[in-house]
């Protein structure tokens, strides 16, 4: 890895943050816009507990099922209903979000912008300019739209806690069973952050150095067509872009990895509940609806983790790009 990296330094002007750092920073962009904030706030609690309650009330209808049918048709009016709940909030949540996330990357491009203009000409002799147009206006997007992925991954976690306090109700042994699975895909979790926060970093500086080279030939195209060296500006680039390629295929390689690891382990821990809960139906502790919605808690609870190792990539990038961004 340190051959494949080993063209790509960060800038003397780097610096280099914790996760918690960055949070703390990006908080008091948030804090800015609060009613857009509130708004999204109160989307992600109610979209968190009709995603908790659905699997519950389904759970309840195939116990009734079983017993008379005779109460299935309110069940499947609650069931309509927390639907078109959650319809509304998420449409709630996610304009508001956006409206939140769009001041956060305007201000922090203000930001940036001002930085940039500030700094004096002894600064650009050192520095290339166009590195530096790499983060105010690529770093800054990628931000933003990780922002907005980041935070369907925050509503999915609020609907795993939800549930999971309504699972401790039914079946304290298969909650603590259920529970006991979660260090499978917490350990391949910060295996995988750790990976990708590399990986997406040098990827970040790799966009920069092509961003830069670009910029630098296309402005002194007149000088170099003078003195005859396109070729040479030619073979830059494609050093530089062989560079890039390099990194993200080893980026990609990295994140490729995730989903499959995860689905593997995924696999095993449903294997492992429904061991435990047929063996709990049978003795008569709970009902089959019941045993139904632990399995069902596999999924909820695993696709959290999934889903943010499946965004870890562009989240670890967001961060990266933060990292790049905040003075």
């Amino acid at each position: 890895m340190a051959a494949v990296f080993g063209g790509l330094q960060s800038d003397k002007y780097d610096r280099q943050y914790s996760d918690l750092q960055l949070l703390k920073r990006i908080a008091a962009y948030v804090v800015q816009s609060r009613l857009p904030v509130i708004l999204t706030l109160a989307g992600f609690l109610v979209v968190g507990a009709a995603r908790a309650l659905r699997p519950v009330l389904i759970s309840a209808g195939v116990d009734e099922l079983v017993a008379s049918g005779e109460m299935l048709n309110l069940f499947l009016m609650l069931l309509a209903l927390v639907a078109v709940s959650e319809y509304i909030s998420n449409y709630i949540r996610r304009r508001y979000a956006v409206v939140v996330i769009g001041r956060m990357v305007a201000q922090m491009r203000k930001h940036a912008f001002k930085a940039a203009v500030e700094r004096d000409l002894a600064f650009y002799d050192r520095h290339k300019s166009g590195a530096v147009m790499s983060r105010v206006t690529s770093d800054t997007q990628e931000f933003g739209d990780v922002m907005l992925l980041g935070s369907e991954v925050v509503s999915q976690f609020l609907t795993v806690v939800i549930l999971f306090l309504a699972l401790l109700s039914y079946s304290i042994e298969l909650s603590v069973i259920l529970l006991l699975t979660m260090p499978l895909v917490v350990c391949a979790s910060l295996l995988f952050r750790y990976l990708a926060r590399i990986v997406t970093r040098q990827g970040a500086r790799a966009m920069a150095v092509v961003n830069d080279n670009i910029q630098e030939s296309v402005t002194g195209i007149r000088i170099a067509k003078n003195f005859r060296q396109e070729e040479m500006i030619y073979n830059e680039f494609s050093t530089v872009n062989v560079l890039s390629y390099a990194i993200n295929l080893r980026r990609g390689f990295v994140m490729s990895l995730v989903f499959p690891t995860l689905g593997v382990l995924s696999a095993i821990a449903l294997s492992i509940v429904m061991w435990s809960g047929t063996h709990v139906v049978l003795g008569g502790a709970i009902s089959a609806g019941v045993w139904f919605l632990f399995i069902q808690g596999v999924d909820r609870f695993w696709f959290p983790f999934m889903n943010l190792a499946s965004f870890w990539s562009q989240f670890q990038q967001g961060l990266s790009a933060a990292e790049r961004i905040l003075p």
